[in-house]
């Protein structure tokens, strides 16, 4: 049986829907919903999923803040206790609730009932990889971070040049060996045991509680210890540019998820009716916006990057001034 676990804080109206159709289908479910989301709306949610109690649970909710320890650390304890709760359940996959299956789910039961001992979790080496595209590196690890980086920005920056200046450098325990990935990882259930009875998890966590971005490094240092069996690479379809800003998928690349190799796709945005009704319900879109260039997934989110990044010529944009040269040229703003 499959286990999964929706992260969200937002539009539960979709979150909703999505375990609706992954309860039908035969899933165990978990949904934690971040204690800053709306009350009302988690009323509704909770209303809503009170019929399918035998298969979906709604977990105690967190204040889990962005890239934050709390966001990781509670990954792992409500997939635990999805696992506890369903006896069944071989693997558990963390999704968000912006997040859609993209293939059958029947295919990712079939696929994980091949791999029983395997693990699917990003898990690249923080001294020799080069995941990380833009930003802080080993100083992830290295540094402490009491400030949050999204709500406070200066107090952020001005902590690590201040700590860089006075030379502090934490100890990294001995047991650990720090690694980053994509923080939407498939463990089986003997991981998860491991990791969550791990007799040197107080230590660990302790650890990661001063990391920055701990939700990229936690489950994918730990992986390396606990796992019999793990792939390198996750099954949720992700794009980020250099500044970890997230790739939004929208009706129109409805054709282009149709070429991917994974099982879920985020984050897909909310109103994006096409893709809800042809992943969800089945319902075949009556007109799908196709692009004219023959392109692959891959070199479409390639493109968006180096856009997001140095503009178009000419274009004139609200983050940033046009690329370099371009004051030679009309500027417009279509």
């Amino acid at each position: 049986m499959l286990g999964i676990c929706i992260m969200a804080h937002s539009r539960l109206y979709r979150v909703g829907e999505l375990a609706e159709h992954l309860a039908d289908r035969g899933c165990a479910v978990v949904v934690h919903v971040d204690r800053a989301a709306c009350d009302a709306e988690f009323a509704a949610l909770r209303s809503r999923l009170e019929p399918l109690s035998a298969s979906v649970i709604l977990a105690d909710r967190r204040r889990c803040s962005w890239g934050s320890f709390s966001l990781a650390v509670t990954a792992v304890d409500v997939a635990q206790e999805l696992a506890e709760a369903f006896p069944e359940v071989g693997h558990v996959s963390l999704i968000s609730g912006s997040c859609l299956p993209i293939r059958p789910v029947e295919d990712f039961q079939a696929h994980l009932a091949a791999h029983p001992d395997t693990d699917f979790v990003e898990s690249k080496r923080l001294a020799d990889d080069d995941w990380i595209q833009d930003g802080l590196r080993e100083a992830r690890v290295t540094l402490y971070f009491p400030f949050n980086w999204a709500t406070q920005r200066k107090l952020f920056d001005a902590s690590v040049e201040v700590q860089r200046a006075i030379g502090i450098k934490r100890r990294i325990p001995e047991h650990l060996d720090p690694a980053v990935g994509s923080q939407w990882w498939t463990l089986s259930r003997e991981t998860l045991r491991r990791i969550a009875q791990d007799p040197k998890r107080a230590e660990t966590d302790r650890f990661f509680r001063h990391a920055w971005l701990a939700d990229e490094s936690y489950v994918q240092t730990l992986v390396r210890n606990h796992a019999r069996r793990w792939v390198d690479t996750s099954q949720t379809l992700t794009a980020f540019d250099p500044q970890g800003k997230p790739f939004v998928f929208y009706d129109d690349h409805a054709q282009l998820l149709e070429d991917s190799d994974k099982f879920f796709a985020r984050k897909v945005w909310h109103g994006a009716k096409c893709l809800y009704d042809r992943y969800l319900r089945g319902v075949t879109p009556l007109a799908v916006a196709r692009r004219e260039r023959t392109e692959n997934l891959e070199a479409v989110i390639a493109e968006a990057r180096q856009q997001r990044c140095d503009g178009r010529q000419g274009l004139v944009m609200q983050s940033r001034c046009p690329v370099p040269g371009c004051w030679r040229l009309p500027m417009t703003a279509r």
